[in-house]
């Protein structure tokens, strides 16, 4: 296995994948976690969320996993060809506007 020194202040897992001659090869998975604020430009978040090895669910119902909601997908996933973005976080109505629809 190469050895893979990360300079970045993103979270990173290496692991080994065999393609479908049996051939072995290395897998990069680089994580960043960044601050977004109304009318700022994107930050590098000073608290980067580890990495999530399987996906993660919700209690399901009557304790059953397959009936539940994901609550975050994996990101070791054996057969990701692209990038995910994934963007969490809490929307809010300014005081006074409460019960008032706005347009922008």
């Amino acid at each position: 296995m190469a050895i893979v020194e990360n300079t970045t202040p993103f979270v990173m897992q290496t692991y080994e994948k065999w393609d479908h001659q049996g051939d072995v090869y290395q897998v990069i998975t680089l994580k960043g976690t960044f601050d977004m604020v109304a009318h700022q430009p994107m930050s590098v978040s000073p608290i980067q969320i580890p990495m999530v090895t399987g996906d993660e669910h919700f209690p399901g119902l009557n304790g059953v996993l397959f009936y539940s909601q994901l609550v975050r997908e994996g990101d070791l996933i054996l057969g990701k060809r692209t990038t995910d973005i994934c963007v969490s976080g809490t929307s809010f109505c300014p005081e006074g506007y409460k019960g008032i629809a706005q347009s922008q």
